[in-house]
């Protein structure tokens, strides 16, 4: 069970940012449904491949949330299943129980909760001039963008928002996009407001920054530490190889994730030792 401790009913709070997850006694692939399902069902893998598996969502307020949970006596349930290296999955899945509170005053500004570049790798490639960006919102929304700090009403840039239940994402937010242009070498920094979409609704006094970094080279495979460079043999079944490679240029001195596959659609997912410029799996 989730509990607040900082509420008197225990409940989570309304349209405000909860993380929870679990820990794996081995690799595996994590996913999380608001119903029961098998693990190829599910709809929200959550983290990379490895042993910390974190979700973060934005619960709405208790009257909405009946269409996106289960509910039982005015609790509410968020299924998550693993899966190992092997394709085993978990007999029994893990439950994660909760209630929320009731919302905010509907007038309230919004919260701008997350973007779809993060913030921690907000690199795009060498060549980009423009991009697609979202925003995750908290409670249904309008929103503009600028590339100076304005107040909302002077922004010019107007974002397409979803402020319908059924266009929440599945972190529970509601996303808002746009496409950002006039991007150049370097920083290129952008603002962000919202305003709540409801009637008389605030808008934020503060815009949300954003920094998009437009890397200078771009980023490649440095063949001269890719191993094994012959094909590994050995006298059993099964041969254990480790993959090993080294990115350069791009963004941060060659800092990636890399993937790897049988074929071009990557289903053996990300190195297991990946997000760095060194990246190995066994």
């Amino acid at each position: 069970k989730i509990i607040n401790k900082n509420s008197e009913t225990g409940c989570v709070e309304a349209f405000t940012p909860l993380s929870f997850g679990v820990t794996t006694n081995e690799i595996a692939t994590c996913k999380i449904d608001y119903e029961k399902k098998s693990f190829d069902e599910m709809i929200s893998t959550i983290g990379l491949r490895g042993y910390n598996h974190t979700a973060v969502l934005s619960l709405p307020s208790k009257d909405m949330t009946d269409s996106l949970v289960i509910q039982n006596d005015g609790n509410y349930k968020i299924y998550l299943t693993c899966k190992d290296e092997n394709g085993n999955a978990n007999p029994a899945q893990f439950i994660f129980g909760f209630c929320v509170e009731e919302g905010p005053p509907s007038q309230t500004a919004p919260i701008i909760v997350a973007t779809s570049i993060p913030e921690t790798s907000p690199y795009v490639g060498y060549n980009t001039e423009e991009i697609g960006f979202n925003i995750g919102v908290n409670r249904p929304a309008h929103c503009k963008w600028d590339t100076q700090d304005k107040t909302y009403d002077d922004m010019i840039n107007i974002m397409n928002c979803g402020d319908e239940e059924a266009e929440m994402n599945l972190q529970m937010l509601y996303e808002c996009s746009t496409t950002l242009k006039g991007i150049v070498k370097g920083d290129n920094k952008f603002y962000f407001r919202c305003k709540n979409s409801a009637e008389g609704g605030k808008a934020n006094t503060e815009s949300y920054p954003f920094t998009i970094k437009r890397t200078q080279e771009l980023l490649v495979i440095d063949e001269t530490y890719t191993s094994p460079k012959e094909t590994v043999r050995g006298s059993t079944e099964n041969v254990k190889a480790e993959l090993k490679i080294k990115t350069k240029k791009g963004a941060n001195e060659g800092n990636a994730i890399c993937y790897y596959g049988e074929d071009d659609d990557y289903e053996g997912g990300a190195f297991f030792k990946t997000n760095s410029y060194e990246h190995s799996q066994e």
